[in-house]
């Protein structure tokens, strides 16, 4: 992985990819990374990054991130970085948050396990406690409490002995957990360097061949943890064991998400709740200097027939407490918006009695090159039932993703 920035590849999800990178990475059509199409061409399905064995990488980037096709197009290492910590963040929140659907996301290292070895070295340093247990024994320090609950007593001539005594011992698991942290650290800083900022203070231990033992490694890790009873170092012990039982040393490796639009939808929600100002004429208006908008916006179910179950749910909604405005925006991951949307048209329609003003928008990316968020009118009707106004709004990926780190 310590590659200059010449051995990547960068191609976007929705967009044309040739038989070669098909091939050099191999892709794979039946796990969804690219679909033909009615032009028989082969457009991406993913976002993402793969390593092949050359360790060349393939970074698949979200639609409209950038106009791939100028030779002059600023994308780079940040870039990189970005998208990785975007995908990490949206996997934490899946972690913490049963509502978000993680299975879409296919990894074959274990990120998840550095960061939680990470985030211990991070609050305590390498692991340093020392575990103080009895054992029976003659030689070195005894523990009478421990000889008289455990051992078994025996008189002879009228004195009372204890067999065996219960020796004071000190297990010291330090140097072994310390050296495990160290390498699960060290080698996954030097690996990523394109991905992970962080850097640790020492190169990996030399003294143990981790790669060639890591069988013994693992049942070491095992064997340590059933004497371990604080919660923070059971849980970094748990790392561990998950980060040695997913290595591998064959060079590849992938992290892709095959529906990037669960991304964007989280994403769109966290700029929203920040920015947003208001809907006028000339459609939404965002502050990008705001930290928290005075609108908050939730997932919201509206049941339409009881009877049957059937429901309305919109990405972002708000309702104001008054009933007089209300919100109806939905986040739309599409290449393009070239039909109309009925869904939305759906939900302006069987929700405006709800408040005396309706606003409603289809909130969809564009390149970063094209900076500036602007509206323009998706459909528009006029008759006896009223007036019917849905918006699109295109906002900079760029800007959406960079928002959307600043949550962490």
């Amino acid at each position: 992985m310590n590659k200059a920035v010449d051995d990547v590849v960068f191609i976007l999800d929705g967009g044309t990819i040739n038989e070669q990178i098909i091939t050099e990475f191999d892709l794979s059509q039946e796990f969804g990374d690219y679909e033909y199409k009615s032009d028989k061409k082969s457009y991406c399905n993913f976002v993402g990054f793969v390593a092949n064995y050359d360790g060349k990488l393939l970074v698949a980037l979200p639609k409209h991130y950038e106009d791939l096709s100028k030779f002059a197009n600023d994308v780079g290492i940040s870039d990189i970085k970005n998208l990785f910590k975007v995908i990490m963040t949206y996997k934490k929140l899946v972690s913490n948050n049963v509502g978000i659907d993680g299975n879409l996301i296919n990894g074959t290292y274990p990120f998840e396990a550095f960061y939680g070895i990470l985030d211990y070295y991070k609050k305590f340093g390498l692991y340093r406690e020392k575990e103080k247990v009895t054992k029976p024994g003659y030689a070195g320090k005894i523990s009478w409490r421990d000889t008289i609950r455990k051992s078994t007593k025996i008189f002879d001539n009228n004195n009372l002995l204890f067999f065996p005594l219960q020796v004071k011992k000190e297990f010291d698991k330090e140097v072994f957990l310390s050296e495990c942290m160290m390498f699960a650290l060290s080698y996954t800083i030097d690996r990523f360097s394109f991905f992970i900022e962080e850097r640790v203070p020492w190169r990996q231990p030399k003294n143990f061949d981790f790669w060639n033992n890591k069988q013994f490694v693992i049942q070491k890790l095992y064997q340590i943890r059933k004497g371990i009873f604080k919660d923070i170092h059971q849980r970094l012990v748990q790392s561990l064991i998950i980060f040695f039982s997913n290595l591998n040393n064959d060079g590849t490796f992938h992290l892709k998400h095959n529906k990037f639009e669960n991304i964007w939808e989280i994403m769109v929600a966290d700029y929203l709740n920040k920015h947003f100002e208001l809907v006028d004429d000339d459609g939404l208006h965002f502050n990008i200097q705001q930290k928290k908008s005075a609108v908050v916006f939730t997932k919201h179910n509206e049941k339409i027939d009881i009877a049957r179950g059937f429901e309305l749910n919109p990405d972002h909604y708000y309702l104001s407490q008054d009933n007089s405005v209300q919100y109806i925006f939905d986040a739309k991951y599409y290449q393009s918006i070239n039909s109309l949307n009925y869904k939305q048209v759906s939900y302006v329609t069987l929700m405006k009695y709800k408040a005396k003003e309706t606003h409603s928008a289809l909130i969809a990316p564009i390149e970063d090159s094209r900076k500036n968020s602007h509206s323009k009118k998706h459909v528009e009707t006029i008759n006896e039932s009223g007036h019917i106004l849905i918006w699109e709004h295109y906002l900079s990926v760029k800007e959406v993703m960079n928002s959307f780190l600043n949550q962490v």
